[in-house]
């Protein structure tokens, strides 16, 4: 259970650099928000009512980064069918999370990262759109999901507070293009990070 939380936060953690060094707006919108929010104090939970653009980069980063393509297999425990094929019992399910996160009917210009898609008209965080599964869903859901979603906050928005991330000198940004293995994890890229003042 440790090993699959630290690959899957840290591989999350790497596609939110990824993005946010290709999207630099939405890297200062954040630090803008952290400014406002949380001043000179680290970041803490209680504060994360009132960042929810972090919240919502890391949604997208899950959404468009994918870090779990194919969700844990399950087996089905009776003859069942599904979109009209029959499924045996006892057949080995995998769910491919990725036919939703990048599908068109589900989001609008599904591989464009937005994180702004999961904030709504009074700047509250969307938190369940019915169509997000980076964790699962049902009964079966990831076991770790509050923990991760506890770590890559504060993670993200103790190391946003303090730095900011750019490319590398020579001004190329991170690919935004995944290699897949167990997770779904950005091509290996260089950036930096320039302490705030």
């Amino acid at each position: 259970m440790f090993a699959a939380g630290y690959e899957t936060t840290s591989t999350t953690m790497k596609w939110v650099l990824a993005f946010l060094v290709n999207y630099p707006k939405y890297q200062e919108a954040i630090q803008l928000q952290l400014d406002e929010e949380v001043a000179d104090h680290t970041p803490s939970l209680e504060n994360r009512s009132r960042l929810p653009l972090i919240q919502a980069t890391i949604i997208e980063a899950l959404r468009v980064g994918n870090v779990v393509p194919l969700a844990v297999p399950h087996v089905t425990l009776t003859d069942t069918t599904l979109c009209g094929y029959r499924v045996p019992k006892d057949t080995i399910v995998f769910v491919d999370t990725e036919s939703v996160h990048l599908n068109s009917k589900c989001w609008e210009d599904p591989t464009v990262f937005n994180p702004y898609r999961h904030i709504d008209e009074d700047g509250q965080l969307i938190t369940n759109q019915g169509n997000f599964f980076p964790f699962g869903a049902g009964r079966r859901v990831c076991a770790g999901e509050s923990l991760a979603k506890v770590e890559l906050f504060l993670f993200m928005s103790w190391m946003l507070q303090k730095f900011t991330f750019v490319a590398e000198e020579d001004g190329r940004p991170p690919k935004l293009e995944g290699i897949f293995s167990l997770t779904q994890f950005p091509v290996p890229y260089k950036i930096r990070a320039i302490k705030r003042k």
